[in-house]
């Protein structure tokens, strides 16, 4: 597992193409700055449990899940829309238990991480040791090496919702709103995984 980070309406870099007596060229951008994060679990096998995304808010929105796959994703909240050692425990109880007891082929599971607060609590080490979820944390400053999902995962993730979103300021006259961050981000995760 992993997780990244996407500001709502920021595009990836862009090349725009101008004739040469242009001295500017501009392009326009949404102007939302909120993050959301996104916790992403992929096995050995190639198989993905439902993203977990992470909003910048006090209460979740019936709105979003009008545009939400429940088999793809399920959400949570946040006062920064970062995860915490509170979102933490509860993706590993109600998220990855949950989802792979029914996969379950054995007695043990293995999750792969990094050494984020969120996941390193006692609590988190006390439930995985119960559920018997052997933990193998990677070491800190390695993880852009060692961690799988950075380069076969999030780099093509981040590529393909940066075309979701240019798509967006090109077609719609309005910021991207949460719900819109649903749609594209599920768009770029079929295309990436």
């Amino acid at each position: 597992m992993d997780e990244k980070g996407f500001a709502i309406g920021i595009m990836q870099q862009s090349h725009v193409f101008v004739p040469a007596s242009e001295k500017e060229a501009f392009l326009r951008q949404d102007g939302s700055r909120e993050w959301v994060s996104v916790i992403e679990t992929i096995s050995a096998a190639g198989e993905s449990l439902p993203s977990s995304l992470i909003f910048k808010a006090v209460y979740q929105q019936s709105s979003w899940y009008d545009r939400l796959d429940s088999q793809t994703a399920k959400i949570a909240t946040s006062p920064k829309g970062w995860t915490d050692s509170h979102l933490g425990l509860i993706w590993l109880k109600k998220h990855f238990d949950v989802e792979t007891t029914k996969r379950l082929r054995g007695e043990y599971r293995l999750l792969l991480l990094d050494g984020h607060e969120s996941h390193c609590t006692l609590e988190f080490i006390e439930y995985a040791v119960e559920k018997k979820i052997l933990l193998l944390v990677l070491p800190p400053h390695t993880t852009h090496i060692l961690q799988p999902l950075d380069v076969a995962i999030f780099q093509p993730l981040a590529k393909y919702y940066g075309s979701e979103v240019g798509q967006h300021s090109h077609e719609k006259h309005y910021w991207l709103e949460k719900e819109d961050f649903i749609t594209y981000y599920h768009n770029a995760r079929k295309k990436a995984l």
